[in-house]
């Protein structure tokens, strides 16, 4: 086998892990999409905002961080 097949079978193998969490994820989800609608028309949506919502429900900062900040 060539050596560059294995990390393309690992990331394989990893995308399939992440499909799995986020179907787990998005299977509780509930949407208000009136509270949704709302919120997005407020002209000054900043990430700062969302930040300290999130320190307000108490999550972790590894959760805050890491995902907007590969945006």
């Amino acid at each position: 086998m060539q050596e560059d097949k294995p990390p393309v079978f690992d990331s394989f193998d990893q995308t399939a892990v992440c499909a799995d969490v986020l179907a787990g994820a998005l299977a509780g989800l509930t949407v208000n999409r009136e509270r949704l609608r709302r919120r997005c028309e407020r002209p000054a949506l900043l990430a700062t905002d969302l930040a300290d919502y999130l320190v307000t429900k108490a999550c972790p900062s590894a959760l805050r961080i890491t995902p907007w900040a590969r945006w």
